[in-house]
């Protein structure tokens, strides 16, 4: 059923859906019938995954507020309401264009066209801010134009979004206005806007109106506000005479960066247009932070656009400054670096300039361009895998551990690499210009450097026999901190003169890997609770105060460069609810930080979930329970299991069967759910991978990998077996139907993963229920429906119960591709709620920067808080 027929169900009685006018970054707009007042009207139905983050009920209350607005120019609200757990809301359908269809068409207006419309516009805002109602998204896609007059649609649309959704806004992928209209303030992601950053956007309606595009442009959402955040508009009359003056000097003043210089109120701005005598209130372009002064946005946390924009400021600022031996406090500026989602980031280093990021992927490089906002792929060869690599001092080179343990170095410009040496396990880039590293040759480890043109390796240090050597930062005094571990686990620290190569103890917390030294006297320190800096002196080779917690999770990677601070972080993902239309729903307390979860099996009753997570403490894995609806989690295992739990509920769901690794070999344990007991072999069968009974409990499927694919055993009888379904087609996941005569299971066809159903017992044919792949099936509670996931989004196939297998058509139910590392699903009684387990539920990998991060480093004393657990 199309989204306009079930819309129409829905509203039977009310609305008929006639059909879509278009579709926006908030919600698609239905040309409907208004069956009781015998009226077209235009329908909107805001984003399922938008209605979702801000929630139905508190948006439906924010925008009541603009149905009170009565004005001329205003298009009004005549209803609005909810449907299958989305918002819709309802204005009058304008038989006209919208003033982006005129300009589209037009490029430039009459002068007195755009007058009238600016004016037009002016006053319903200048009415509207009186009650206290901010647009916020004023642009021609918003402005109607109805027998040659203006109205102004979507009234507070946007700052109901802003209110009810928060922070949470992000998780959809939206920016609450758009980059060309938007007022220097939003774009820096202020929550309270004013009646001044409306008058910012009509005027950059209006530049375009009399221009024929906004005052700034560019190729990127983050270029364009940084052009709003540092350049000045171009001329008005310089590309068109024919406008007034005093036009043009209204107009420039509306979109002056700061809010006090411009005009008071939308109506002054109107009068101005009318007035011939205006004249501009002279405004000195401003350089974003004058010499001498503390810049005014010091400190702010800044929304994705805007941010990026201001970190080009800071960084050309600081240039110019340095240059100038201005020693004033830098700005400190925070943004965030959003990842394509082809890329899945596992380490980063920022360039020592400040202008490039170096970013290891799974499958490739990456260089990011601080300057342009772009992402190109670089060259490395064999570097895939590499668990090391070092940006050099110059920013111009790279050097990773790529295959064989080969160090190799090669230029950030492109061209040709060399390899510098073999067996190296360990590589830093100090400020000296030597290549550090941990070299491993007869079974020991061994420090050396050797300078990046190749050359003899100049040996340091050897460490003792059962012991390794991890590296640490050059240090002042040219001392190179280092640490020695036995067993894998930290023994001592020390620092190794490089002068006379004497060694002596250095004292710092355990557990604690340092990454980097900063000339504010601090080392940068990584541990799995997170990123600290840490206040140490480096004659005494001791800690000087408190540490400071930087980051509070375990991130993927930390780089810290120039004056800049950089961690790439996936938060912590697992379980939550999702319906059959992808709105999603959290379990209270199932989500702990430095944890992942995957893997969430639902117990026979629903009464319970089991998952199996990873935790970054002791680097282990553990199962769980949790019982719904409000848990908490409960650890069920008191030794790590290992990764692949493959987890399944006893038929009776009085306990959890895993896969854990005992004796060298996989076997199956069982444990019970409520934490009563502790794990117990359950069927030792080697190289098992996932089980799961029948109905019943007297037939029991396994993953077989010995040889035999797919097999039926009885639990606790003969060691005997059945095959289902050969090896050489790799099947998995094994799914018995609720009536227990069918099984459902993913294996290999013509190279790809597919969905099929057999029966358990008595038949060797097979169906295929997917049509272009398929993996991990799960059979509806009734029976009457099976799942799988392929791709982008689970789906369903509606099946016919009984003696003889009939399957459908698959359908999709909602997308899953947005979520990083998706690793499974399941459903609860009633086939209406689904547990979904990912790393990351709904939120994209992502970069955090820091820039003038040597600044916030002074600052640490004053907000000194303690550093760790």
């Amino acid at each position: 059923m199309s989204d306009a027929a079930r819309l129409t169900t829905s509203l039977a009685g009310r609305y008929r859906i006639e059909r879509e006018l278009g579709a926006g970054g908030m919600a698609t707009v239905y040309l409907a019938q208004d069956l009781r007042h015998d009226r077209k009207v235009a329908l909107k139905v805001l984003r399922t995954d938008l209605a979702a983050v801000i929630g139905a009920e508190r948006f439906l209350q924010e925008i009541r507020t603009t149905a009170n607005l009565q004005h001329p120019h205003i298009l009004p609200l005549h209803d609005s309401g909810q449907v299958d757990g989305t918002v819709f809301y309802v204005m009058p359908y304008i038989d006209g264009e919208s003033l982006r269809d005129r300009l589209s068409r037009d490029k430039q207006l009459p002068v007195e066209d755009a007058l009238r419309f600016a004016r037009e516009v002016a006053d319903a805002l200048g009415y509207a801010h009186e009650r206290g109602i901010i647009h916020r998204d004023i642009k021609p896609e918003n402005i109607l134009l109805q027998r040659g007059h203006a109205l102004v649609a979507d009234f507070g649309i946007a700052l109901a979004a802003s209110r009810t959704g928060g922070s949470r806004m992000t998780e959809t992928g939206l920016s609450l206005g758009t980059p060309h209209y938007m007022s220097p303030e939003q774009a820096m992601g202020e929550r309270e806007l004013g009646p001044r950053s409306d008058v910012y956007a009509l005027g950059c309606v209006c530049y375009e109106m009399l221009c024929g595009e906004p005052p700034f442009t560019g190729p990127t959402p983050q270029a364009i506000v940084a052009r709003v955040m540092t350049e000045p508009p171009r001329s008005i009359r310089s590309q068109r005479q024919t406008v007034p003056e005093h036009v043009e000097a209204a107009v420039l003043q509306a979109l002056e960066k700061l809010p006090a210089d411009r005009f008071g109120s939308a109506g002054a701005f109107a009068e101005a247009l009318g007035q011939p005598s205006f004249t501009r209130t002279t405004v000195a372009p401003r350089p974003a932070r004058p010499p001498g002064r503390t810049a005014p946005w010091k400190s702010i946390a800044l929304g994705v656009m805007g941010a990026a924009a201001l970190l080009l400021v800071a960084l050309l600022v600081a240039l110019q400054n340095s240059a100038a031996g201005d020693v004033t406090p830098r700005p400190v500026v925070r943004f965030e670096v959003m990842v394509p989602d082809s890329i899945e980031v596992e380490q980063v280093l920022l360039t020592p300039d400040g202008t490039r990021m170096v970013v290891q992927a799974v499958d490739r490089w990456y260089l990011y361009s601080f300057a342009t906002m772009q992402w190109s792929p670089f060259p490395v060869l064999d570097a895939k895998g590499s668990a090391s690599f070092a940006v050099s001092p110059d920013s111009r080179w790279v050097a990773f551990i790529g295959d064989g343990l080969r160090l190799t170095v090669v230029p950030l410009s492109g061209g040709n690499s060399r390899t510098i040496a073999d067996s190296i396990q360990r590589v830093n880039w100090e400020s000296d210009g030597f290549l550090y590293l941990v070299r491993r040759t007869d079974g020991r480890d061994r420090v050396v450097r050797v300078k990046p043109e190749g050359g003899a390796l100049e040996e340091l240090l050897v460490a003792d026999s059962g012991r390794t050597l991890h590296l640490g930062p050059l240090l002042p005094g040219a001392q190179l901190l280092y640490e020695v571990l036995a067993g894998g686990k930290e023994e001592a620290q020390f620092a190794l003169d490089l002068e006379d190569r004497s060694s002596r103890p250095a004292s710092l917390p355990p557990r604690f890997a340092a990454i980097a030294y900063a000339a504010t006297g601090h080392l940068i320190l990584y541990a799995s609770e997170g990123v600290f800096a840490q206040p140490f002196d480096p004659k005494r080779l001791a800690p000087t105060g408190s540490s400071v917690r930087l980051v509070p999770v375990m991130p993927l990677g930390v780089s810290v460069a120039g004056g800049m601070f950089a961690y790439n972080l996936t938060p912590p993902g697992g379980p939550a609810l999702f319906d059959r239309r992808g709105n999603r729903r959290d379990l209270p307390g199932i989500i702990a930080p430095n944890s992942w979860g995957f893997g969430s099996q639902v117990s026979p009753s629903g009464h319970a979930i089991a998952f199996w997570r990873y935790q970054a403490a002791g680097d282990r894995w553990d199962v769980f329970s949790y019982r719904l609806p409000a848990g908490p989690p409960m650890r069920l295992t008191s030794d790590s299991v290992g990764y692949n739990v493959g987890l399944a509920w006893a038929p009776d769901g009085e306990s959890v069967r895993f896969r854990s690794r005992r004796n060298r070999r996989f076997s199956l344990f069982h444990v019970p759910w409520d934490g009563s007991g502790q794990p117990e072999p359950f069927l030792n069968r080697p190289g098992n991978i996932h089980g799961v009974s029948s109905p019943g409990g007297s037939a029991m499927v396994v993953v077989d990998e010995e040889g035999r694919g797919l097999v039926l055993v009885t639990p606790g009888g003969a060691d005997s077996a059945i095959v289902l379904e050969s090896a050489a087609s790799t099947p998995r996941f094994p799914r018995i139907s609720p009536d227990g005569q069918w099984l459902a299971y993913s294996a290999i066809e013509l190279g790809r993963r597919e969905v099929f159903v057999r029966p358990l017992a008595g038949g060797s044919r097979r169906w295929k229920v997917s049509r272009d792949g398929g993996n991990n099936p799960v059979w509806a509670r009734s029976g009457r429906e099976l799942f799988f996931y392929v791709n982008d989004s689970i789906r369903a196939v509606p099946v016919t119960p009984g003696p003889a297998f009939q399957a459908g058509e698959p359908r999709a139910l909602f997308r899953v591709a947005d979520l990083p590392d998706f690793s499974g699903f399941d459903i609860l009684p009633g086939d209406s709620l689904f547990v979904v387990s990912a790393t990351s539920l709904g939120e994209r990998r992502r970069i955090l920067v820091t820039a003038n991060f040597l600044e916030e480093l002074r600052g640490l004393s004053a907000v000194a808080q303690p550093g760790r657990p």
